[in-house]
């Protein structure tokens, strides 16, 4: 029997330090499976901008694109791999970027007996997190909560109506339809014909099959991110007692804000002066401007230093040697009811064994992960940021270092990854494994 043999399709994958490429070969690396990767090494955009020459396994050959855009590298992908597939016994596409599941259904439609994994970090069509852009968000930002603002916008039809007017004249309405009806095409024919979808959490999988037939809904399975164990030190270093060190690390925008944290701590700093002068916070990555400035307008800076993005390992190390991490998501409750992005940067929070603060939606995947392993959650709120870090810093909220709960743990993922591509191979695509 050979070695079963898988051609991943994937926009990101190292040795570009990015959120999808980490998550792809994570789960690739601790696979039974050999697997050839169609890739780019030119086009760092969403990325974290440093390279990661250390993440390479013995069981994952990369295919490197020469192309700098995302039309560029679909042709090329579907010239180049389709005289090459029957080499494998499976596809996988890996999205973000959607372009990836473009390569993958032109290559399954060409050869439709070849077995096709459509694997999503985000919507394709639909996507809430996009609303914010192609609705020009009704609210920016200032510190306040998103019920007030969004019912200010919704009780002024004159702002909704002048808003309309204008997209119709710069003639942004007929563009953002245009993009509309290509994504949900293209996320339409992905789940129609692909043969298995891979979600990463129930939110997400409920929200994007939402509507669709049986038969699509049963092609769904969830399969976590993961954290891999061997990619950590083995001890924890001495954390020093003077300072309560809070490290976030990842990407911060204008949807995914700091704001009302910074809102908390410039209000710590007012209350209670004393538990305000325990901390040091981290932020590694990327920021908003206008964020960076409010650091300075409220005069936090003496505690709150914003780092550049920094390689993967380190991140790691800084996770680990960190009195809480800091999680954010996007307050996205104009749109959805729960939250339905499982931020990968969680995985490695919880390898990491450090305890974790979420600054997220009361329902959906982050709450419900970081509940299940002992965290705290926040709703996006100001006061209820605030009041969790008086009683984190007064121990009225027991911290303590997290298991590193097997769930969660790439090995085992990988595991059910091997079976149900390996059932599937033997069961329906005529065991060319044997």
């Amino acid at each position: 029997m050979k070695r079963t043999k898988g051609l991943v399709i994937s926009w990101y994958f190292p040795p570009i330090n990015s959120s999808e490429g980490l998550c792809t070969f994570k789960l690739l690396k601790n696979s039974k499976f050999t697997y050839d990767v169609y890739t780019q090494k030119n086009n760092k955009d969403w990325s974290y901008d440093t390279d990661e020459t250390k993440l390479v396994s013995k069981n994952i050959k990369t295919i490197f694109s020469s192309s700098f855009d995302t039309n560029s590298w679909v042709k090329e992908g579907i010239s180049k791999l389709n005289d090459k597939i029957d080499d494998y016994d499976f596809i996988m596409s890996r999205s973000m970027a959607p372009e990836s599941h473009e390569i993958a259904l032109e290559l399954k439609r060409k050869n439709p007996n070849i077995l096709w994994v459509a694997s999503f970090g985000d919507p394709i069509a639909n996507n809430p997190y996009e609303k914010f852009w192609y609705h020009d968000s009704p609210y920016t930002v200032k510190g306040k909560g998103v019920i007030e603002q969004s019912l200010r916008y919704v009780l002024s039809p004159k702002r909704v109506l002048k808003n309309l007017i204008w997209q119709y004249r710069n003639k942004t309405y007929k563009r953002k339809f245009t993009r509309f009806y290509k994504d949900k095409k293209l996320q339409d024919s992905v789940l129609n014909e692909c043969d298995i979808i891979i979600f990463n959490n129930k939110y997400q999988m409920k929200y994007m099959l939402e509507g669709y037939p049986e038969k699509i809904i049963k092609k769904g399975i969830i399969l976590p991110h993961g954290y891999d164990k061997s990619f950590y030190e083995n001890k924890r270093k001495s954390i020093s007692k003077d300072k309560f060190k809070i490290s976030y690390l990842g990407h911060l925008d204008k949807i995914r804000t700091p704001r009302n944290f910074l809102c908390a701590l410039e209000r710590l700093k007012a209350k209670k002066r004393d538990l305000y002068n325990m901390l040091e916070i981290e932020i590694y990555g990327n920021m908003d401007d206008e964020d960076k400035v409010y650091i300075v307008d409220s005069n936090i800076c003496d505690i709150v230093k914003f780092k550049k993005p920094v390689k993967y390992f380190d991140s790691l190390s800084i996770m680990q040697n960190s009195d809480l991490l800091l999680l954010i998501d996007a307050n996205l409750g104009l749109y959805i009811p729960d939250n339905i992005f499982y931020a990968a940067k969680l995985a490695d929070y919880i390898g990491s064994g450090s305890n974790i603060l979420g600054i997220t939606m009361l329902g959906g995947a982050s709450s419900d992960i970081i509940r299940e392993i002992g965290g705290v959650v926040s709703s996006h709120s100001t006061e209820d940021i605030y009041n969790n870090l008086v009683m984190i810093l007064e121990k009225k909220i027991e911290l303590h270092t997290l298991d590193k709960y097997n769930k969660y743990d790439i090995i085992t993922i990988s595991n059910n990854f091997d079976k149900i591509i390996l059932d599937k191979v033997q069961n329906t695509c005529g065991g060319k494994n044997e």
